[in-house]
């Protein structure tokens, strides 16, 4: 079994539903909903799902241009426990 994520970029579109109870859907480049958000936060929790990707990557780029040979600051142990958390 791989652990490969749907590859963004990942898109928010708003449903069409009333203003307070806001749903979203964060979909891939095929259009279909990847995830669907609601809730007080839906707003805010379909941008952070949507940049989910672009966020991973970050950090494993940060890592590989210095965190290298850097093992024990805390920015770098939670950088590696965050992309652990999002690879499992």
């Amino acid at each position: 079994m791989t652990n490969k994520h749907t590859p963004g970029p990942w898109e928010v579109s708003k449903h069409a539903t009333p203003e307070y109870a806001p749903q979203y859907g964060v979909y891939t480049g095929n259009g279909n909903d990847f995830a669907i958000v609601n809730g007080d936060n839906a707003t805010a929790d379909a941008a952070l799902i949507a940049a989910a990707p672009e966020l991973l990557a970050a950090l494993q780029d940060m890592l590989n241009n210095f965190g290298a040979n850097d093992t024990d600051t805390p920015f770098i142990v939670n950088a590696r426990a965050a992309i652990a958390k999002a690879k499992a």
